[in-house]
C-alpha cells in the first residue's frame, strides 16, 4: 500500500496574538466549522480560553456523498 501525505499552509493577515485569541476561545469553533455539519457544543463552558486538558463535548452531523452531491 502506498502512503500519501497532504500538507496545507494557510497565510493569516494578523498578528500571532490576534491569531491566538481566535483560536484559543472555545466558542469559534462553531465559526470555523461548515455550517452544513451542523455543529453544538455541549459542553458548558466555563472558561472562554482553551486551557490544556479542557474538554469539549460537541456533536457534529455525518457528512455524506451521494450521487456527486454533499448531504447532510
Amino acid at each position: 500500500m502506498q502512503l500519501y501525505r497532504l500538507e496545507r499552509k494557510q497565510f493569516i493577515p494578523l498578528s500571532i496574538q490576534e491569531t491566538w485569541s481566535f483560536f484559543s476561545d472555545p466558542e469559534n469553533l462553531r465559526k470555523i466549522t461548515p455550517d452544513y455539519m451542523g455543529f453544538e457544543i455541549k459542553s458548558d463552558l466555563d472558561a472562554k480560553v482553551i486551557y490544556p486538558g479542557m474538554i469539549i463535548i460537541y456533536v457534529v452531523k455525518p457528512i455524506i456523498i451521494l450521487g456527486g452531491f454533499l448531504k447532510s
